[in-house]
């Protein structure tokens, strides 16, 4: 692994962090990105990245395309906007547009002359229309129809026929936004807690067919497109783990100790009698909500949502920047929505915190944007699922 020098220290010297075990990190080095890109886009080659073949949607594409999304909003054509909305049959008096580092979307807010304030959300860059957008007013109406609220989408088109990519114009969202606009107390933030726990319960009112990222077929019918949860648990697991390798951020031996597991009797036994998938968000950060007072008023951003496990809500919730520590709270509000505790509650969520940070640090190795916080997680996730793995670098 090549290393820029920040210290006295020989030019690649690495040190180990058991974080384990507690040992401090002593020395502070930074990863040279650049130099792993040939051996990068070999890699890549192997995989698809189609949308309904990957776990997480926001994290699995290629390294050109994520770099390129993060300059987003440099390639919007806002010339664009009077033609968009002229499909709902208003013009645009102002705009503002939203430069949030927590999506792959342009997101501008909009007042028209009729005076409406509107959302626009742009899918740019992207080579294959995606279909999600439209699907989008479904996942809300089935959620609604539990009692959770979204936005409402007023008009999608992924057809490129007008414009040269995917957008969708919705009513704007009561409320402040959880994660950036957070001005409550940590009582009211453990109410929210507790009440995003009640909603991931209600999802068990939502069974579906099939595992994982969605299709629709021909009578309209939402499915999943694996077999089973531990397929889709499984889904491009090879490939994060390829990619974290690739960066030396952890050994080859516990790469493949990390493999072994999610592929061991342990985790079948774990999830084996699980046979009915349930349409979940997928997607809790604190960005992806908002909030009145100590109350929870909204989810939204539908990209991610999925066939799957309603416990995985609480798993990779906290692998997001919280507020406050909130794992305790949500499961008080998930139990005492279903009214009894599921089987291996805690062992489940450990297993689904791991997995999300799996895909989290490959992507931000290869978007350029590692942190500290991604090695913390990543280090806490082995040690809930009891794996005694070693990170290899620091920043």
């Amino acid at each position: 692994m090549e290393v820029l020098q920040t210290s006295a220290l020989p030019l690649g010297y690495i040190t180990i962090i058991d974080y384990t075990t507690g040992i401090n990190v002593t020395h502070t080095l930074v990863i040279d990105y650049k130099s792993f890109d040939e051996d990068l886009l070999k890699l890549e080659a192997n995989y698809s990245y189609k949308s309904d073949e990957v776990y997480y949607y926001n994290v699995h594409r290629q390294k050109a395309l994520i770099l390129k999304l993060q300059q987003r909003f440099d390639f919007f054509d806002y010339s664009t906007l009077p033609l968009i909305f002229s499909n709902i049959h208003e013009e645009i008096e102002s705009y503002e547009v939203l430069k949030k580092k927590g999506t792959g979307h342009v997101i501008i807010l909009v007042r028209t002359t009729s005076g409406r304030d509107l959302v626009l959300r742009v899918n740019l860059l992207i080579d294959e229309p995606e279909h999600y957008m439209n699907l989008e007013k479904i996942f809300i109406q089935k959620f609604a129809s539990i009692g959770i609220g979204s936005s409402e989408v007023l008009f999608s088109d992924t057809s490129r026929k007008q414009v040269p990519f995917d957008y969708q114009i919705m009513e704007r969202l009561i409320g402040k936004g959880l994660g950036e606009e957070w001005e409550g107390t940590q009582s009211d933030y453990d109410a929210i807690s507790t009440q995003f726990g009640a909603n991931a319960a209600k999802m068990y009112k939502l069974p579906g067919k099939g595992w994982g990222r969605l299709r629709q077929n021909a009578t309209g019918e939402l499915y999943g497109t694996k077999n089973s949860l531990v397929e889709y648990l499984t889904t491009y697991l090879e490939h994060d783990l390829e990619m974290i390798q690739l960066f030396k951020f952890i050994s080859v031996q516990d790469a493949e100790k990390i493999h072994n597991y999610f592929y061991s009797p342990a985790i079948s036994d774990l999830f084996g009698s699980s046979t009915q998938s349930y349409f979940i968000h997928n997607d809790p950060s604190d960005l992806n909500m908002r909030y009145e007072g100590n109350k929870l008023v909204a989810v939204f951003d539908w990209e991610n949502a999925a066939m799957y496990d309603p416990i995985c809500e609480l798993g990779s919730a906290s692998t997001w920047t919280v507020q406050y520590p909130k794992d305790e709270q949500m499961i008080a509000g998930f139990v005492q929505e279903l009214g009894y505790t599921p089987d291996n509650l805690q062992e489940k969520m450990s297993v689904y915190f791991l997995r999300k940070m799996l895909d989290k640090v490959q992507f931000a190795l290869r978007g350029e944007r590692l942190a500290e916080k991604h090695i913390r997680l990543f280090a806490e996730g082995c040690k809930r699922n009891g794996l005694d793995v070693k990170v290899l670098v620091t920043l």
